[in-house]
């Protein structure tokens, strides 16, 4: 497609720096059509007679000096900005000094507005660039499929304006990519236009209209966890960053503090992360897969050999066969677990909900534990409710929820016992799993659900624990909408609790 010159409205008096704004824009090839206007009360005329009858207008830029005769720049700006069609024309404000910052907001203005003469012109070559390419992207056809290789698709979400604007032309003043930015200003639109787009890395805003703070990038990543994100907010404290790098967002930007390359290796990078991230996971995946058949082969084969079914065994072959059984079955569970993680963090495990009673559940999971709890001298108690509770859940994961708690208070006690506790409370379940173990500190449980957490292993000689169990425990609760927390105190046990809602 070949593309028409840029229209410039140039409002300046000074012949030297029209000559120098030419050339440079010679030099750069970009192509143009001139519009010289010397002075503020004949621009304003032609701004406001052009919309009628002009065969040009409007322009694709106003470039205005501040210091030109009859009608000076700034009541020219006045004009403009309170007139509702000319403020939507792009404005470069040409000057010779820094504007302030009261002068920028009185006048609307902000750091992309203006630019300071100088003798190589830089500033408005960056700026007119910025402008050409964004006028570019706004005459393309929108694609809703996929581009081509070479192409970045940005899903921008943030609900102010100018920020988003902003945000295009910082990456519109990179030439070494092709941006295809699709901008909505809340998230359930953005959720929705995730449906009919791909995209490559999301620049999100914290703060929006439907969705305020960490909540809307935990939203986001429940919906989708396959994009690199980049959060942005206004708010110039690194604590939000960081919160929000610790809930799964590549980077984090503050407003006001970005420039154009700072913004642009921030998004080459996050996608960069993300790819090696999802990497790693997918190899995971697979070689846990591959894992589980031949030790389930070797499982049975040990089986076989300790019942005698090849031939008579000592007590002394017995129990090295125990051993190697015990083994087997924590390497199984370590691999389970990081498959599961694995899938998590994928999105790409499936919650199969299904209808059944709660009561059952708990009793077929203390049952696999009863054996373990006394070999090792402990009691395993339960309290439950004599009517069935139903809860429609996935029977499975809720399962799996339980199997490690219990299996943690198995691991962490070595007198006394582990209690299952169930109530209902309206229309929820609450249930909690309790020990007399060795306890956790007080500054260790906030740590404790997450991912590869070694804290309750720590304090043992042997680390048997991948530190994935609570992070699963953790994970499914919050898929079925539930909650999960922990209670504790140093040598006097720990206690966790997880609600559900029934139905």
């Amino acid at each position: 497609m070949k593309l028409k010159p840029l229209d410039i409205l140039f409002i300046e008096d000074c012949q030297e720096d029209i000559d120098l704004a030419k050339e440079v824009l010679k030099d750069e090839k970009i192509k143009n059509r001139f519009k010289i206007i010397n002075d503020g009360e004949e621009a304003m005329s032609y701004l406001k007679k052009g919309r009628f009858s002009l065969k040009h207008f409007p322009p694709d830029v106003i470039v205005l000096d501040l210091n030109i005769p009859k009608k000076n720049g700034f009541e020219v700006l006045k004009e403009i900005i309170s007139d509702q069609e000319l403020k939507k024309i792009p404005l470069i404000v040409f000057t010779t000094s820094d504007l302030s910052r009261e002068t920028l907001q009185k006048y609307k203005l902000d750091f992309r507005h203006y630019v300071r003469k100088s003798l190589d012109f830089h500033e408005f070559v960056e700026a007119i660039k910025a402008i050409e390419a964004q006028d570019q992207k706004r005459k393309a056809p929108l694609d809703r499929h996929p581009l081509s290789e070479d192409t970045l698709n940005i899903l921008l979400i943030e609900d102010n304006i100018e920020d988003a604007e902003l945000i295009e032309e910082l990456l519109l003043m990179k030439q070494k990519n092709h941006w295809h930015i699709k901008h909505f200003q809340q998230l359930q639109e953005a959720l929705i236009g995730l449906k009919r787009h791909d995209f490559d890395v999301v620049i999100l805003d914290l703060f929006l209209p439907d969705m305020r703070g960490l909540k809307t990038l935990k939203k986001f990543i429940a919906y989708k966890n396959s994009i690199p994100i980049i959060v942005m907010t206004s708010l110039k404290d690194e604590r939000i960053g960081k919160d929000a790098i610790r809930e799964g967002a590549q980077d984090y930007l503050v407003k006001g503090q970005i420039t154009s390359d700072f913004f642009i290796r921030a998004v080459e990078h996050a996608i960069e992360r993300k790819k090696l991230e999802q990497l790693k996971d997918e190899l995971l995946s697979y070689v846990n897969h591959e894992l589980s058949n031949p030790l389930a082969v070797i499982k049975e084969s040990f089986i076989q050999m300790r019942e005698g079914l090849f031939g008579d065994i000592n007590s002394e072959q017995k129990q090295f066969l125990d051993i190697s059984l015990s083994s087997i079955d924590r390497l199984a569970m370590i691999t389970e677990d990081l498959l599961l993680s694995t899938k998590l963090a994928l999105g790409k495990l499936l919650i199969e909900k299904e209808t059944f009673i709660f009561n059952e559940l708990v009793h077929e999971v203390m049952e696999t534990f009863k054996a373990s709890f006394i070999r090792k001298g402990l009691e395993l108690k339960s309290l439950l409710p004599d009517k069935e509770i139903k809860l429609y859940a996935d029977r499975g994961r809720i399962g799996q929820v339980l199997t490690n708690l219990l299996n943690n208070a198995l691991k962490c006690t070595s007198t006394g016992r582990a209690e299952i506790v169930v109530e209902e409370r309206g229309d929820e379940i609450h249930c909690a799993i309790s020990d007399t173990g060795q306890g956790i500190a007080a500054e260790d449980i906030p740590k404790l659900f997450q991912k590869y957490g070694q804290i309750l292993s720590r304090n043992r000689k042997d680390r048997r624990s991948t530190g994935l169990g609570l992070f699963i425990c953790k994970t499914l609760i919050e898929l079925h909408g539930g909650h999960i927390q922990a209670e504790s105190r140093l040598g006097k046990g720990t206690k966790f609790i997880f609600t559900l809602p029934k139905k």
